[in-house]
């Protein structure tokens, strides 16, 4: 089977402050952001030829049990696939 990589989709509580942080560390290009996508701000940065998606928390989430005041992370990494 063919594929490739497409993505990777971060979860935090901050969407404007992890996006700052990748383009003043990384130069990383803001491609998108949205406010209110599906409950929680989203924005896609593109960091070299990776896009990277971040979305912040939605209201009815609770952050990890293991470490509530830090960033949440890894939510997917996305693979396409030809169909």
């Amino acid at each position: 089977m063919d594929f490739q990589f497409d993505h990777v989709h971060l979860v935090c509580r901050d969407v404007r402050d992890m996006v700052e942080f990748f383009v003043r560390v990384f130069e990383a290009e803001r491609i998108s952001y949205n406010e209110d996508f599906k409950g929680s701000p989203s924005a896609v940065i593109l960091l070299g030829n990776m896009r990277v998606f971040v979305r912040g928390l939605r209201s009815d989430e609770v952050p990890d049990a293991v470490a509530p005041s830090r960033v949440q992370g890894l939510d997917h990494f996305g693979i396409g696939v030809k169909d």
